[in-house]
């Protein structure tokens, strides 16, 4: 099993474009880490993450998730992914899972629901 720290929230600039643009956004997958990885309060608690637990995601798609842009922006150190988790596309009883107010520490999906919502960022 995996367990993907995502944004549930869009962390945003509206007064600067480009550092808009670096910013996490709802759906980026912040990090991946084994079964039972000790997640902080704030991970645990917070209106901004969501953790997703899921069985059987193998390590390509683990790397898939976290993989970055090959450009400039890299060398300044914006961590942006290329894919997005797409929670509009889930049905509507696990997608307000992904919104106000949080209902528990974690999210359980499957590889097939998790692969279904992946999308390349535009």
């Amino acid at each position: 099993m995996a367990e993907l720290l995502v944004m549930a929230v869009s962390n945003t600039n509206k007064s600067d474009a480009l550092s808009d643009a670096e910013h996490w956004k709802r759906g980026d997958v912040i990090e991946v880490r084994a079964d039972g990885w000790g997640w902080g309060t704030s991970e645990l608690t917070s209106e901004k993450f969501r953790i997703i637990r899921v069985p059987g995601l193998i390590t390509s798609k683990q790397e898939a998730l976290m993989s970055q842009p090959l450009n400039e922006d890299m060398a300044k150190g914006i961590k942006r992914r290329l894919r997005t988790l797409d929670f509009a596309a889930l049905p509507a009883g696990v997608a307000k899972s992904f919104s106000p107010p949080r209902s528990g520490p974690y999210i359980d999906m499957t590889v097939s629901r998790v692969d279904s919502i992946t999308e390349l960022k535009s």
